[in-house]
């Protein structure tokens, strides 16, 4: 519906128990969803017990709230109840309550249409106000009707709304929402509507303006309700200033109980709940934590509200000075806490800590029951500190415990508790304010309370597991042995005296794996991690869903797997540990003050992903999240310095990566200041300085000053004395001390250096296991150093020093352990060294690097990835190739150039390749292979953002988590079939014997461009050897020189015609000469006649058919026109003048696509942009397009797509239908994402990635003829 159709201020259309619903005009909607979305945002926080809970709001502005199944007050009341008199008592004091805590916000919030039906009873009875604020904020759209429109909201309506004079648009008020709740406590206590007597709104609009009353006293209930009535009255003041606040409305409000409901009331209390509210009670487990907040058996919450509500009852009895009135409100209070344990609802713990305090100040000093009131008050502070993070209500937790521990006897039954609380309360100040004495005390108070606790007391697993959080948390201070193992001897007690199925096995299977853990950390033992991960499994595995406890369950498992993936590298663990604590971050409230050290975690995580894939996204994502955490951390807290030195790790690595000087400045600045708030004695502190050093190396490897590398050294040196032996980060810091020493050799050249980085390599290595991730890491640290000493001796020392560096650079690189993406880095490093030092086996480099190269570019990247990945390996395949010919190695020069060239595209032609072989003798393995093969090659075809999009519920870290998966599951089953017999190679990298059969129809020259030659390998028909034609005027320079000429000569000649379109004659720059003929006859004479000769073909010129040749050039001379060049002012000096040319990238392309035998069956599909929108007129293209179909006629199927029938969805399907294909456009290459690269069409551009996506299997060729792609930008 459009605007047309809609009355101009908007229309309200209907009305229910659910919603009001209301149509927007269009030309207003955008404002009005952001002004409605802002203000549910801002309402969201606002939580009471008597107020329904708003979670969210969605685009389409729906708006979701917390369920109450007993639904509204009316249908509520309507359904009976014997105790109706009662019940409506507590909805009046649920009402007064809700809105009181409304109009308290700053600024109030104004409910606007309180009445009944905004009512809504939850299964307690609880009444709760609905829809507040949402009638103020809809009056004051201007596309709004005011409220007073709906129908029958008038009888709510308070008079100075109704009598708005003028344009003055009536605005609800506090005052307002007084008069409404007047209606509405007249119609809980008389069962009428406002105006009863009258049905239709102008009547009582009438009544209203003539002053009178909306009800009448004689229409009460009940005689017990009278008091009311002066309430209700005071309500309906004319003058607003006249009437109450809610606040006033709320204290006058007092019950009076006949004798005969107070001696019913007596005996129902104790029938019904006066045994539940004044029995034993023992604390379930330390103020530290909640997960005892569960009901402990069905019914029993039943039986509390059935207590409460007749405490309350019995409280309202109660007279002011009453000696009872302590008693009373503690019992109440405490039954309160209860159901706070219950339910963990805040309002709950709001009124016990209201109750109890009431009762504490009213009680005398002896009064016997005084140190269990303290005991409690001390307990419900210390969980709405949890709850809010306040420190306020730790400090009154900790002073009331102590007031009630000092005042309990030695042989009270009740100490071990109050002690054990108070131990938990000294944990929590010491985990705040780093206090070490804090943490003793924890200690002392909770090894008192297990003491005085018998074998066999319910109570004792619960003391034991919280004697184990303290040792943890005395731990983190601590690298004693002792402590750990005095953490896991507690829990495995209270694990052992915990039966299965008890509520409390999950929280001590989680308390078992992080003492586990924690000696991991300071033992390195890999069967402590194991069974981190074991215990903390099964204790997510057995927590509910919406247990307080869930979101750290899923954030301990995640920090466990983030310490397995240090420890081992494994993929699949930091993965989980990202998924585990994001799930962990989605249960977390903003409010919460775990919040802070959640995101961290994350971006930690995220830090770590990035230094296994590279992905720019991950070390973006961890500085985002790490910021966050910062925010959100006060100053005095003691992950500060923590939060600090991440965050600045995180700056470091995108340094590194982007090479952005702010970035390392950053480091260097979160880093001091982490190390400026950390104690001496702070276990943490040698990681402190150990990352603040590495961050000063990077800056001195950036600007080369000496006080950087002074810096590192200094700092490294202080963490390696702080880190004991055993330790599992000491190898760690002698490596990187090492790297320190060996950049300040460099710099000043002082061998004492030298020889103290090989110390420290060798030492580091000596120390780290042989499956350990950093293993390859520490031998390249060693490869280089021990380098740049056989240098330094080379004339006098020992060539077998040599050997040991060739061995270092073969663990660095060839260590099954280790990320792929650093052993191709140091395997490129290695064959750079060996091309200087021939002892180093530069063959063997090349061939190391060459052999990781699908793993660094990896399928689980995206194909954007995957391509920034490659400018690492920029002229691998040319260099190695090099190499090879350099050795006389033909064949190994040719698999090197074809295996490390076009990978990406390689790799996507593989994902299509037919399985028939496999098929025939394997079908299962095949078919699920074939599967698993395509989803990866759709995964990688179509952006993340994309696929997110169209699954409709996935997030992107889950799309990319899903791409990984299937390219594990791609590499297992390609293992799987190499396992298999006659399936040894399968997919694997062609060697030469195949590669040479691609020549069938001439000879194929592969060029090879390197920086320092230029050579040439040619394969021809029915030869299995590889000949070799040197080329020693040609190099990459060269190459270089000549595509610059060519683009100056292009660039010229698309300036004159642009100037001949406007009448202006073009003429050549001054200085510049854009000579194009120079280019071609370069390409003659150094490259193209050379290669011409060695064939024999310049001195055997054929009358007849011209032979034919196929060049693969590599490097830069993938872009000079090699069928172009000659010597154009000499006869039969121009290569078409011998052979006809043709093009290949790989050998691979040729064995893949043998093309079928031609007959009048092939279809050709020609596109022709002679007019392309926004580029230059390519009018040849008509008569190239009509030679074209001259040349097929009567031969083949012949189709053309012309003009602006060239849509990107015609040319797409076109292709899919034709076997060859024949590109005559505009087209352009993207170096930023090489799979934007494509050919513009009429209406938009062609790229490769949608090429890709498509699926061509069986096609033959496809030509593209084009301007603008010779100059391979």
């Amino acid at each position: 519906m459009d605007d047309r159709h809609i009355p101009a201020g908007g229309e309200f259309l209907a009305h229910g128990a659910a919603a009001d619903v209301w149509l927007l005009p269009g030309k207003h909607h955008s404002y009005g969803k952001a002004l409605l979305t802002t203000k549910v945002d801002q309402w969201k926080p606002v939580a009471h017990a008597n107020v329904v809970q708003i979670l969210d709001i969605n685009e389409r502005l729906d708006l979701r709230v917390e369920y109450l199944a007993n639904g509204p007050a009316p249908q509520y009341l309507a359904r009976g109840s014997p105790d109706h008199i009662p019940l409506r008592k507590r909805m009046i004091e649920d009402i007064l309550s809700g809105l009181n805590y409304l109009h308290s916000q700053s600024p109030p919030v104004v409910h606007g249409c309180i009445r009944m039906d905004k009512l809504f009873v939850d299964t307690r009875g609880t009444t709760k106000i609905g829809e507040f604020g949402l009638a103020s904020l809809l009056g004051g759209f201007e596309f709004f009707a005011p409220s007073v429109s709906q129908a029958g909201q008038i009888r709510w309506t308070s008079p100075e709304l109704l009598q708005a004079s003028g344009d003055q648009r009536p605005t609800p008020t506090t005052a307002s929402d007084v008069w409404a709740l007047g209606c509405t406590l007249f119609e809980i206590v008389s069962g009428k509507l406002p105006y009863f007597k009258y049905k239709h709104d102008l009547r009582v609009g009438q009544e209203i303006i003539s002053k009178r009353a909306p009800g009448h006293l004689n229409s009460l209930l009940d005689p017990d309700f009278a008091q009311v009535w002066s309430l209700v009255a005071s309500c309906w003041k004319w003058t607003p200033e006249e009437r109450p606040t809610i606040k006033e409305l709320e204290q006058s409000i007092r019950w009076s109980v006949t004798e005969a409901e107070e001696k019913s009331t007596s005996q129902q209390l104790q029938t019904a709940g006066i045994a539940y509210g004044a029995k034993p009670r023992t604390n379930k487990g330390a103020i530290s934590s909640l997960s005892s907040l569960s009901p402990n058996r069905p019914g029993e919450l039943d039986n509390l509200e059935r207590a409460m509500a007749y405490m309350r009852r019995e409280l309202v009895s109660t007279s002011d000075g009453h000696p009872d009135l302590p008693k009373r409100l503690s019992r109440l209070g405490i039954s309160y806490g209860d159901r706070f344990k219950c339910l963990g609802e805040l309002g709950d713990l709001e009124k016990a800590i209201e109750h109890i305090s009431r009762a504490l100040s009213l009680a005398l000093e002896n009064d016997p029951d005084q140190p269990k009131r303290l005991g409690d008050l001390g307990e419900f502070h210390g969980y709405r500190f949890h709850l809010l993070g306040d420190l306020d209500d730790l400090e009154k937790a900790m002073e009331y415990t102590h007031r009630a521990v000092a005042l309990t006897p030695s042989d009270h039954p009740e100490l071990p508790c109050r002690l054990n609380n108070l131990g938990a309360l000294y944990g929590d100040q010491f985990f705040l304010l780093n206090e070490l004495a804090g943490s003793e005390k924890a200690i002392e108070y909770g090894s008192r309370a297990l003491a005085l606790t018998p074998d066999g007391h319910p109570d004792l697993p619960t003391r034991l597991h919280e004697l184990r959080v303290l040792h943890g948390n005395r731990s983190t201070h601590s690298n004693a042995q002792e402590i750990f193992e005095k953490a896991i001897e507690c829990m495995s007690r209270a694990f052992a005296l915990t039966p299965d199925g008890h509520p409390h096995l999950p929280s001590q299977l989680a308390g078992l794996g992080m003492s586990h853990r924690n000696r991991f950390e300071r033992l390195g033992d890999l069967e402590d991690l194991e069974k981190a991960i074991e215990y903390a499994s099964r204790a997510l595995a057995l927590t509910p869903d919406g247990h307080p406890d869930l979101s750290i369950r899923h954030a301990d498992l995640g920090v466990s797997h983030t310490h397995r993936f240090q420890r081992l590298g494994e993929l699949g663990d930091v993965e989980k540990a990202i998924e585990y604590t994001s799930r962990a971050l989605a249960l977390t409230p903003d409010s919460h003050p775990h919040l802070s050290i959640l995101l961290q975690d994350l971006g930690v995580s995220h830090t770590h992903r990035f230094q296994r894939l590279g992905e720019l996204g991950d070390v973006e994502k961890a500085i985002e999240y790490g910021s966050r955490a910062l925010a959100l951390t006060p100053d005095s807290h003691p992950q500060l310095s923590i939060l600090l030195q991440n965050l600045g790790v995180s700056h470091a690595h995108r340094f590194q990566r982007l090479g952005e000087l702010g970035d390392i400045e950053k480091a260097i600045e979160y880093g001091s200041r982490a190390l400026a708030l950390t104690p001496d004695g702070h276990p943490h502190l040698s990681i402190l300085l150990q990352n603040l050093g590495v961050s000063h190396t990077h800056r001195f490897q950036r600007l080369g000053e000496l006080g950087d590398v002074e810096t590192a050294i200094e700092y490294e040196s202080r963490a390696l004395e702080l880190t004991p032996d055993g330790h599992p980060d000491l190898s760690i810091q002698l490596a990187i001390l090492g790297m320190s020493y060996r950049n300040r050799f460099e710099h000043l050249g002082e061998p004492e250096d030298l020889e103290n980085a090989i110390g420290c390599g060798s030492r580091a290595l000596e120390l780290t296991p042989d499956d350990h991730p950093t293993l390859p890491d520490k031998h390249f640290l060693l490869a280089e150093s021990s380098l740049l000493r056989y240098r330094l001796t080379q004339l006098t020392g020992n060539p077998s020093d040599l050997q040991g560096t060739l061995d270092s650079f073969r663990m660095a690189t060839q260590s099954l352990a280790g990320s792929p993406r650093n052993k191709f880095k140091y395997a490129l490093q290695w064959a750079e060294f060996a091309s200087k030092e021939s002892l180093l086996n530069c063959i063997e480099a090349y061939q190391t690097a060459i052999n990781i190269l699908p793993q660094f570019i990896w399928l689980g990247a995206t194909t954007n990835q995957r391509y920034q990945d490659l400018v690492q390996a920029q002229n691998l395949a040319t260099r190695a190739a090099a190499a090879a010919i350099l050795a006389s190695e033909y064949k190994l020069a040719l698999e090197w150039l074809e295996n490390a060239r076009c990978v990406v595209w390689n790799q996507s032609l593989m994902l299509r390749l037919p399985l028939d072989q496999l098929h025939a003798s394997h079908p299962a393995l095949a078919t699920r292979l074939q599967a698993i093969s395509n989803q990866l090659h759709n995964a990688g075809s179509e952006s993340r953002e994309s696929q997110a999009l169209t699954s409709g519920s996935l997030t992107l870290e889950q799309v990319a988590q899903r791409h990984r998966r299937l390219a594990m599951e791609y590499d297992e089953l390609i293992s799987q079939t190499r396992a298999l017999p006659g399936f040894e190679n399968f997919l694997r990298p062609i060697k030469a014997n195949t590669l040479v059969t691609a020549a069938h129809f001439g000879p194929i020259v592969v060029i090879n461009c390197h920086e320092d030659r230029c050579d040439a390998l040619v394969i021809s028909p029915g030869r299995d050897t590889i000949e070799h034609v040197p080329l020693p005027n040609f190099n990459g320079e060269t190459a270089q020189n000549t595509r610059l000429e060519m683009e100056k000569s292009v660039q010229n000649s698309q300036l004159g015609s642009q100037l001949g379109k406007i009448g202006v004659k073009g003429r050549p720059v001054p200085g510049e000469t854009f000579n194009f003929k120079t280019v071609l006859l370069v390409l003659w004479h150094d490259v193209v006649k050379p290669i011409l000769d060695f064939l024999g073909y310049t001195i055997h010129n054929s009358t007849g058919n011209l032979p034919h040749i196929t060049w693969c050039p590599t490097g830069v001379l993938s872009f000079l026109p090699l069928h172009a060049a000659g010597d154009y002012d000499r006869p039969q000096s121009r290569v078409f003048d011998y052979v006809i040319s043709s093009y290949t990238p790989t050998l691979t392309a040729l064995l893949i696509s043998t093309p079928s035998s031609v007959d009048r069956n092939t279809k050709v599909l020609a596109i022709g942009q002679p007019n392309t929108p926004g580029h230059t007129p390519l009018p040849s293209i008509v008569k190239e397009l009509a030679y074209l179909k001259l040349h097929t006629l009567n031969k083949v199927e012949y189709t053309e797509i012309l003009g602006n029938q060239a849509t990107v969805a015609a040319v797409l399907d076109g292709m899919e239908q034709h076997d060859w294909v024949h590109l005559a456009c505009h087209a352009h290459q993207n170096v930023q994402d090489p799979t934007k690269s494509g050919f513009f069409l009429h209406d938009d551009t062609l790229d490769l990635a949608s090429i890709n996506r498509r699926s061509f299997k069986k096609r033959g060729l496809a030509y593209l003829s084009a301007a603008q792609t010779a100059t391979g930008d």
